[in-house]
């Protein structure tokens, strides 16, 4: 990464930008990519089948899974420093799944769902009969309950992401931070996150990959969308339906905002929605869901962006009060059809540099008027992203797409960041 007229950072992030040992580090980015399938027939219906015992078992397999239902495959490539390395396991699993599928069985490969039949057909995913795996089945029969089965089978690509120990030692040196430096170490990643929801509408915008979707889908929905055959509805000007509202989302959530202004504030919100009770679940049975509170589990948090660790002794929310936070999930990346593992080398670079910039720029406290801007402005590139002249709002009015995207250059060789 090289200093050439970076107007939007700070001056002592200018002058880390010039150590060259302090770049160097960043060789060391780690990365890891989860990417969801569904299992589907010949004619683009939904896999009623079981998970391939050829594939392992869901419960347990480090690599190969399923998500909400049983024929929604999610493959895991551990978290690596070589780019190429990354996508050469993804591509393995891949041909791994594919050589051991049934018969006439294929990798559906769009976020939105194939052809879906009446959600009493839609099996959940199964885990046998331990503990571990009748949770999970329990988690899951409360979200189809909570969100319905439809919307739990869009799937996408989460893209996680870690800059090294060795980079967070010379940045909290070079800043001179009181705090130690696991706790400096989360609240940068926090300072990443909140620049991530302020230009991540950059996301939908260049990689949105879900324009349409199968008629089925939208059974019992009201919506605006434009016929476009006889088994197709979309929107002309949308780039992602996944990240609109009528995608992936939850309206009760919204009714719980999480901080990302800082670990504490954000482990105090998801613990609130932990043990909250909603009024719009507490009328389902023990047998429906794990519990009645705003959030069953951590996981069913929504949104583009979530601080993760990874702990095999404790649930998330204690780890990461104890341990902090050890790396980002991007959420916000469509299955790209037209690519044979949903995602590219090339777009893995722009996101190495869009993350790496997100973890440096400035980054004030997020007000809340500040992220309902932010969702109306996902809203506008999710469904009208690339109509000419889409106007975005922003904290100082309203401004052009383009013009507000031509603030944010950011090169994509990994080798530099430059904002103007």
């Amino acid at each position: 990464m090289k200093n050439t007229d970076v107007k939007y950072l700070e001056p002592h992030i200018l002058s880390f930008l010039n150590n060259e040992k302090a770049m160097n580090t960043l060789h060391d980015i780690r990365r890891g990519i989860e990417r969801e399938l569904i299992r589907t027939t010949p004619e683009s219906r939904i896999s009623n089948l079981p998970h391939p015992e050829e594939l392992g078992s869901a419960l347990t397999h480090p690599y190969i899974t399923t998500d909400f239902a049983e024929a929604q495959l999610e493959l895991v490539t551990p978290a690596m420093k070589e780019r190429k390395t990354t996508f050469d396991s993804l591509a393995s699993l891949h041909h791994f799944v594919a050589t051991r599928l049934p018969d006439n069985e294929i990798m559906w490969g769009a976020s939105m769902p194939p052809e879906l039949p009446s959600d009493d057909e839609i099996k959940i995913a199964a885990y046998g009969t331990s503990n571990a795996g009748l949770h999970k089945v329990r988690y899951r029969e409360g979200l189809a309950n909570r969100y319905g089965k439809r919307m739990q089978l869009i799937s996408g690509i989460h893209y996680n992401f870690s800059l090294p120990d060795s980079f967070w030692e010379i940045l909290h040196s070079h800043i001179g931070s009181e705090l130690s430096l696991n706790d400096f170490i989360s609240e940068r990643y926090f300072h990443l996150i909140r620049n991530v929801l302020r230009n991540g509408w950059i996301i939908p915008y260049l990689f949105g990959a879900s324009p349409a979707v199968d008629k089925s889908y939208l059974i019992n929905q009201e919506h605006a969308l434009n016929l476009l055959d006889d088994e197709t509805y979309y929107l002309p000007w949308a780039t992602s339906l996944r990240l609109s509202n009528m995608g992936y989302s939850s309206n009760e959530q919204s009714f719980y905002p999480t901080s990302f202004n800082s670990k504490q504030e954000y482990l105090a919100d998801l613990c609130h929605a932990l043990t909250t009770p909603s009024e719009r679940y507490t009328h389902l049975n023990g047998d429906q869901q794990l519990n009645a509170s705003v959030l069953q589990l951590e996981n069913e948090l929504y949104g583009s962006v979530r601080p993760k660790i990874v702990s095999e002794q404790l649930r998330s929310l204690y780890a990461m009060c104890h341990h902090g936070i050890q790396y980002i999930e991007l959420r916000s990346l469509d299955n790209n059809p037209l690519l044979p593992l949903g995602i590219s080398e090339e777009q893995s670079y722009f996101l190495d540099a869009f993350l790496t910039y997100n973890a440096l720029a400035s980054s004030p406290e997020l007000t809340d008027s500040e992220r309902e801007l932010i969702a109306r402005r996902q809203e506008l590139v999710a469904t009208e992203g690339r109509k000419e002249g889409l106007l975005l709002p922003t904290l100082q009015g309203d401004r052009e797409l383009k013009e507000l995207g031509s603030t944010l250059y950011i090169i994509n060789d990994a080798s530099c960041v430059m904002v103007r």
